[in-house]
């Protein structure tokens, strides 16, 4: 399964971290998603070297900041494939054992 195409996924982010005034709220919620889906498979001292922070508090941070950006992309009505990739990689994010 394929959730995301990493070299336009990091060409965008690129592009974001240059200007990150008026991001579309969909790109917003991408950017989070990915960073809580990183951060769910690491061991801890995996997560500590490359956050800066315990896991749990990478995740908590992550998972709620994923959480009000999908809110602010309106996940709920929204047939924005950009959103529905971040809802996508959100879900996966939870379940922990689900990366291969």
């Amino acid at each position: 399964m394929c959730i995301l195409h990493l070299p336009t996924f990091f060409t965008a982010l690129k592009n974001a971290a240059h200007c990150p005034q008026g991001l579309p709220k969909s790109f917003e919620a991408l950017i989070a998603s990915f960073y809580f889906a990183c951060a769910s498979p690491l061991k801890s001292d995996e997560c500590e070297r490359l956050f800066g922070m315990p896991k749990s508090l990478a995740l908590s941070r992550y998972r709620n900041a994923t959480r009000q950006a999908l809110i602010d992309a309106d996940v709920v009505s929204t047939s924005n494939p950009m959103t529905l990739q971040a809802f996508a990689m959100f879900i996966v994010g939870n379940m922990p054992g689900l990366y291969i």
